[in-house]
């Protein structure tokens, strides 16, 4: 999963290792990475919450 955004928050190469850590420990069925949006750190429009949202809602449905 290389990425292109940047923050000053959370360096992209760290984009990989929470997804790693998670399905070590055994819970990737837990693990819902989104594309990166925007630039900077919660830098994020009502939209993309919102998209965000659905995805996550969808997900707790199908649990």
């Amino acid at each position: 999963m290389a990425e292109t955004h940047s923050t000053p928050t959370v360096p992209s190469r760290f984009d990989t290792v929470y997804p790693a850590l998670v399905k070590a420990a055994g819970h990737a069925s837990n693990l819902t990475v989104l594309p990166p949006v925007g630039e900077g750190h919660c830098n994020f429009t009502p939209q993309q919450v919102g998209k965000a949202f659905d995805v996550l809602v969808v997900k707790a449905d199908a649990h």
